[in-house]
């Protein structure tokens, strides 16, 4: 018995079409000319697989996604931007930045006193700002819980 086409497989399918340009009359082509389909529905696993390898042999590469977990998602948003330095250097945050965290961290209620180290430590995996890509996502995460929290102090 032969599997189906996995959905995942249409969209890379479709994103190659959309990649390499190609008309519907092109890509209907390649179906009928190589699998003797009308749609890429109707191709089994292994002919959709084939058929992603023919788009790689085009020149088609299949876009890599990011992986976001916690703390990391900043990391990867940075790394393209540091391509031309080496990696043992690293850019140190600004003043302006540091002032801007100070300010934001003192606008918003803490439950407790080390409220903004345990916001970090938990939400960052990070002690103290070190760097200007930390500072820059710190900033953009103050900055969303003040608006999460400023509903709430509203309704009070």
């Amino acid at each position: 018995m032969a599997y189906m086409i996995d959905p995942k497989q249409i969209k890379i399918i479709h994103t190659a079409i959309s990649k390499l340009d190609l008309s519907d009359d092109e890509y209907r082509d390649i179906l009928l000319g190589h699998f003797k389909a009308s749609s890429c529905t109707d191709l089994t696993y292994i002919q959709a697989s084939n058929l992603i390898d023919y788009f790689k042999t085009l020149g088609f590469k299949i876009p890599r996604r990011k992986k976001y977990t916690k703390g990391t998602s900043a990391l990867q948003d940075h790394y393209p931007l540091r391509r031309d330095m080496p990696p043992n250097v690293f850019v140190l945050p600004t003043r302006d930045q540091l002032k801007m965290i100070d300010a934001l961290a003192g606008q918003i209620t803490w439950k407790f006193e080390d409220g903004f180290q345990r916001w970090m430590k938990k939400f960052y995996k990070i002690d103290r700002i070190t760097k200007d890509w930390e500072a820059s996502t710190v900033i953009e995460g103050l900055k969303k819980l003040l608006e999460h929290q400023q509903p709430c102090e509203a309704k009070k």
